[in-house]
Parts: C-alpha cells; sequence; structure tokens
C-alpha cells in the first residue's frame, strides 16, 4: 500500500532527486522516525494522501517538490520544535494536534508561508493544554498568505473546532497573514483564546 514506509522512532529517511509513482495507496508514509527531502515528486497515487505523516514528525527540505495528492497530518502532541514546511501542496489534519510540552517549558510549531491546512470535520490545533505550554508561530506574507480551512466539500461554518489558544500558549504565539475560516465547531470559534494573548496581525 506504501510507496515508501518509514516505520521505527530510530529510523532516518533521506529521499533525494527521487519520483514515487503509481503505488495503491499512499505514496510515502511516516509512521516513526525523521523524513528528508530533496528535490521529490509523487504522482499516480491511488489512496487519498501523497504523504502521510504524524504532525510532530521531523522534515527537513531541500529543492523543488511535486506531490499530486494532499499531505496527511496525523494526531500528534507536539512536544519538542516542529516546522510544517511549504511543501506545495496543501495538508490535511486528519486528527487533532497539541501543541504542549510541559508547565515549564514549551514546545513549538511553526507554519511557514504559503501553506494551507485542511482540517476533518471536528478536528483542532491546540496551543497549549491547560498549563502546559506551547507555542504556534504561524507567520504568513502577503504575497504568501497561510491558510487554516475546512477540508469538508461544500464547506460549512462549523465543520472543525478552530484554533484553540490555552493558558499554556502564554504570550509567545503568534498569527500574521493568516485566514482561519469555517471553524467554530461545539461553540467555539475560528480562533479561540483562552487566558492567552497570541500576537495577530494582519489576519
Amino acid at each position: 500500500n506504501y510507496g515508501l514506509y518509514v516505520g521505527s522512532p530510530a529510523a532516518s529517511l533521506s529521499v533525494q532527486s527521487t519520483t514515487i509513482r503509481d503505488n495503491n495507496g499512499v505514496g510515502l508514509y511516516v509512521a516513526q522516525g525523521t523524513l528528508g527531502l530533496q528535490s521529490v515528486a509523487v504522482a499516480g497515487t491511488g489512496g487519498a494522501y501523497s504523504m502521510s505523516l504524524p504532525g510532530d514528525a521531523p522534515l527537513t527540505t531541500a529543492g523543488t517538490h511535486s506531490f499530486d495528492k494532499p499531505i496527511e497530518l496525523r494526531a500528534a502532541a507536539v512536544s519538542g520544535n516542529t516546522i510544517w514546511r511549504n511543501l506545495g501542496a496543501p495538508y490535511v489534519s486528519s486528527g487533532t494536534v497539541y501543541v504542549y510540552k510541559d508547565t515549564t517549558a514549551a514546545s513549538s510549531l511553526t507554519i511557514e508561508p504559503g501553506v494551507e491546512v485542511r482540517f476533518n470535520q471536528y478536528q483542532a490545533l491546540y496551543v497549549g493544554y491547560s498549563t502546559n505550554k506551547g507555542t504556534l508561530t504561524a507567520q504568513g506574507t502577503a504575497t504568501a498568505p497561510i491558510l487554516f480551512t475546512s477540508n469538508k466539500t461544500p464547506k460549512a461554518r462549523g465543520d472543525w473546532f478552530g484554533l484553540l489558544f490555552q493558558p499554556g500558549a502564554g504570550s509567545g504565539s503568534s498569527l500574521q497573514y493568516a485566514t482561519v475560516e469555517y471553524g467554530g465547531y461545539g461553540g467555539y470559534s475560528n480562533v479561540y483564546i483562552s487566558r492567552s494573548s497570541p500576537v495577530i496581525a494582519n489576519s
């Protein structure tokens, strides 16, 4: 079902100048471990996603990539420093992602300019969890904004929860040149802030 599979916590795979094509399921599946991509193309994918990885997967990238299907971000708790790279294809968050470490040290999630994240129904992105600390840095630009949206067709208000800034998010998070839409499930809002103070500008 997979073109390439990374399945061990100790695994470190570097894929360079490679085309993965005509597989039955996911082109590149990361169960655990780290992944480096350099000029990778995925084509003819039979499944819903060209690549699938946990939301906290360490990923490095260089060169230009081509993905024929969205990239799946599976449910995860980001307890270190994670970057969601702009790989030229939208991400689909198929499970809720939490960004937190503990009550004394923060983990961080950085989202690069131009990234689009589509959330499946009832999913969310939590920043901080209770008083456990975590930060989100989503700084787009005027020419490469960031989009957080629903994965449903057609889209509707309340499809997913939204960006939920908990007390542990503190004041270290920021949203710039970012659009958040079609959230608000369960009485929340597109951006829900509880006893924290993220910086929001041009969004």
